[in-house]
C-alpha cells in the first residue's frame, strides 16, 4: 500500500498520481477506483469550481451565490449531489 510521505497535506489521490506519473505503473489504489460517469461529470466540474472559491465545506448559500453570479439553472437534485461531494471530499 502507498502512502504519502510524512507530513505531506496533500490528498492521496494526487500522491498516487504523482507516483503513476514518474514510474509509469499504476497503483493498485488507482486501480481499484470506479470511473466517474461521464453524464454527471458536469457537476463534479461545479463541485470543483466551488470548492475551489470557497476552499472548504460548500454551504446552501454558497451555492444559491454561485448559480445566480454563473447563471446556471441548477436543480435540487444537483444540489444534493454537490453536498454529498462536499461532505465526502471534506472526510478524504
Amino acid at each position: 500500500m502507498i502512502k504519502p510521505p510524512k507530513g505531506d497535506k496533500s490528498p492521496l489521490k494526487a500522491h498516487l498520481l504523482k507516483v503513476y506519473e514518474s514510474t509509469g505503473i499504476k497503483p493498485k489504489q488507482l486501480q481499484e477506483q470506479p470511473e466517474k460517469p461521464s453524464e454527471l461529470e458536469y457537476i463534479i466540474g461545479w463541485f470543483y469550481s466551488l470548492h475551489n472559491a470557497t476552499k472548504g465545506a460548500i454551504t446552501y448559500t454558497e451555492i444559491y451565490h454561485w448559480a445566480k453570479l454563473t447563471k446556471v439553472n441548477i436543480r435540487a437534485w444537483e444540489v444534493a449531489v454537490i453536498q454529498r461531494l462536499s461532505v465526502a471530499f471534506s472526510r478524504i
